[in-house]
């Protein structure tokens, strides 16, 4: 699909107009930027201590925090959907927004290592204990990923480039 394609579905669909209004795009911001806390707060909690921190706690119940994470994610979908066919050539070939999907991508990937390889021994892991080297390794590169994913994501109003602007796109 192209620029153009995109752009005029998000006018077509009403999304460019929804977003457009007085309070459109900050309200989208927050949901956006509150969805990105819940998500990592979830996700992170369960890393660091599968990292080790807060050896006190009890894996299973901070797993079960998962699915806000993950109910958090798709609401992050649907607004970063709306940004994006609101001005997608300031976002397609924004190196930021490319690096962001990426990571994104890495951060998948890395969850269904987690749940194929490392999950069962993680989730065993009681109060004092040191979760599996495989799931302290994964929940390492989970925490990077969605570190690096903020990071992106805020650079991108530092990175507002013109449609020829990609050197790579």
């Amino acid at each position: 699909m192209d620029i153009e394609t995109i752009a005029q579905f998000g006018h077509d669909s009403g999304l460019y107009a929804l977003l457009h209004t007085k309070y459109g795009w900050p309200i989208a911001e927050i949901i956006h930027f509150m969805s990105v806390g819940v998500l990592f707060a979830s996700v992170g909690m369960l890393d660091l201590r599968l990292m080790g921190v807060a050896k006190a706690l009890p894996v299973r119940p901070l797993a079960r925090l998962v699915p806000f994470g993950v109910a958090a994610f798709i609401v992050n979908l649907a607004t970063g959907f709306a940004f994006f066919v609101n001005a997608p050539d300031q976002y397609a070939y924004n190196p930021a927004f490319q690096l962001k999907m990426a990571t994104i991508g890495i951060a998948g990937l890395n969850m269904i290592a987690f749940y194929a390889l490392a999950a069962k021994g993680a989730h065993a892991t009681g109060p004092g204990e040191d979760a599996p080297p495989i799931a302290r390794l994964i929940a390492g590169v989970s925490l990077a990923a969605w570190l690096t994913v903020i990071i992106f994501g805020r650079l991108l109003t530092y990175f507002r480039p013109p449609w020829h602007w990609c050197a790579w796109c």
